[in-house]
């Protein structure tokens, strides 16, 4: 739980392609649950690089920028 009492669930997928038909489901399934939460929850989809941020600055930016929502 966040300090705004948000909930934030992180699914980490290490260093694995991020485009399984598996993944995309588990995505899916996390984005509408985050939703239908009506911004009291997030979801996010980790992978160890993405787009050349680490998994700190991905947790970071789902956090900071839904915050200002």
């Amino acid at each position: 739980m966040l300090n705004d009492v948000r909930l934030l669930v992180v699914e980490y997928k290490g260093a694995h392609p991020d485009e399984t038909p598996d993944t995309k489901e588990k995505f899916n399934i996390g984005e509408i649950w985050a939703r239908l939460s009506k911004d009291k929850a997030l979801f996010l989809l980790v992978v160890k690089n993405k787009n050349g941020k680490s998994i700190e600055e991905q947790i970071s930016d789902k956090i900071i920028v839904l915050g200002r929502r």
